[in-house]
């Protein structure tokens, strides 16, 4: 008797074990299936450390622009990921802000200062926080000596510019200018020729400090 109830659980474990073994084969694919959804339901994002260029699309100067004027920029080139896929396409709209604009008034240059602030990605505006790396101003076919005789500085560079001048000391930083603190994706120009400007198709480039979602 002993022996008859022995075969009967060996054979009732051999029937079942090729049920488990497909139950668990069934289960690890269930959970492949979900983790390769959930990684194409993330949204992607554009990393900290890209650059991306933009073009000015309008004359900005101290002669017709004031502190807090808004102007508009686009993206120049494709982002894309390493993938080859284009996470900010090209001609991507971005909107800057005029955060300093000073006419010259003999012994003091001229101040024109900008910063792109946010970019627009799939009809949603989304905050740029990044830092200004390089610009490549535009010149005017009427520019002279003394007028492209100005400084140019980016970034954190670009505050202490500001400070300098406003602060009439060379040791003044920007916020002993009295005009709050300045870095990040910023250009500071002077000129010494009673009006700074920005033109038309000047590039700005920017490197993000934090990632971008895409939307």
């Amino acid at each position: 008797m002993k022996r008859q109830r022995l075969r009967t659980v060996t054979c009732l474990s051999l029937m079942l074990l090729p049920g488990a073994l497909a139950c668990m084969g069934s289960e690890a694919d269930l959970d492949s299936d979900a983790a390769a959804e959930r990684q194409a339901d993330a949204q992607p994002l554009v990393p900290a450390g890209t650059e991306i260029t933009f073009h000015v699309t309008e004359n900005l100067s101290t002669s017709a622009n004031r502190k807090g004027d808004t102007f508009e920029a686009v993206v120049a080139h494709d982002v894309a990921a390493s993938d080859g896929r284009v996470l900010i396409p090209a001609g991507s709209l971005a909107q800057g802000e005029v955060i300093e604009a000073s006419r010259g008034d003999g012994d003091t240059p001229a101040v024109l200062a900008v910063r792109i602030r946010t970019i627009q990605l799939a009809d949603e505006w989304l905050p740029l926080d990044a830092t200004m790396v390089s610009a490549d101003l535009n010149r005017d076919a009427g520019d002279t000596a003394s007028e492209t005789a100005g400084k140019i500085a980016i970034g954190a560079a670009a505050g202490a510019l500001i400070g300098q001048i406003l602060g009439k000391n060379t040791e003044s930083t920007l916020a002993g200018a009295g005009v709050g603190t300045i870095a990040g994706a910023v250009v500071a120009l002077t000129s010494r020729a009673g009006d700074a400007t920005l033109y038309e198709g000047s590039q700005l480039r920017v490197r993000l400090d934090t990632p971008v979602p895409v939307r």
